[in-house]
């Protein structure tokens, strides 16, 4: 594995502005929330895993979900240049 890949994949968290997106323990709505990260923050995707499906600002619905340092955020809300899997699963 690439040092890139080993130290996770870049994304960039589009939200409408004024908004924050939530990040979750799990992949799930109902997880106990994490925190909350601000419009057009970057992050590192860590790893991916399929959870609930989440209704994307432009229509879009995924059930992707991105591992992140400190929880899991819906993939539908980063912007990686792709709208398949960066990473590889995260560990069960």
């Amino acid at each position: 594995m690439s040092s890139a890949r080993a130290a996770g994949f870049p994304g960039q968290v589009q939200v409408p502005p004024g908004a924050t997106l939530t990040v979750y323990r799990h992949p799930r709505l109902a997880a106990p929330v994490m925190g909350h990260l601000q419009n057009g923050s970057m992050i590192r995707i860590l790893c991916t895993a399929q959870g609930d499906t989440v209704l994307g600002g432009n229509g879009v619905s995924s059930s992707l979900w991105n591992g992140i340092n400190g929880g899991f955020v819906p993939d539908v809300f980063i912007y990686t240049g792709t709208d398949q899997a960066t990473m590889p699963n995260c560990p069960p």
